[in-house]
């Protein structure tokens, strides 16, 4: 899907997400985010995501994405959200994706991490994990 998990730099970028949400969760900057409704919210995590660069350069390359409440719109992939449920972890939530994209289907889980406003980690069971930056547009 991202092309980027089979890789050194998926690897790293792997690692760099654990690191990230673990200094969030000691520093407690999970759940003091404003506006969080309930432990199985999907609210902020909804909208445009670019996981390619910081400022949505390219808005229509392979690494930008959109959360809707029922399924999740990558570049040559769309997942239905199949249910979600709160991760134990601030803010965070695991959802039960069932997906299609370059003639394969699969299903899986993904775990989503509000870091800020307008920055969430995704770590997906099978591939590994990736920041992305929300699009203003």
């Amino acid at each position: 899907m991202f092309g980027l998990f089979a890789t050194r730099r998926g690897v790293e970028r792997s690692t760099r997400l654990r690191a990230i949400v673990a200094a969030a969760v000691l520093s407690g900057s999970i759940a003091a985010l404003p506006g969080l409704a309930g432990a199985d919210d999907m609210s902020p995590f909804l909208g445009r995501w670019d996981a390619a660069s910081d400022d949505c350069s390219y808005p229509n390359g392979d690494g930008v994405f959109v959360i809707e409440r029922q399924r999740i719109r990558y570049y040559e992939a769309i997942c239905a959200i199949e249910s979600v449920r709160s991760a134990g972890i601030g803010a965070a939530v695991i959802i039960e994706r069932n997906c299609e994209g370059e003639g394969d289907t699969w299903r899986d889980q993904t775990m989503l991490v509000p870091l800020d406003q307008n920055k969430i980690a995704l770590y997906e069971a099978v591939g590994g994990g990736f920041t992305a930056s929300r699009c203003s547009k």
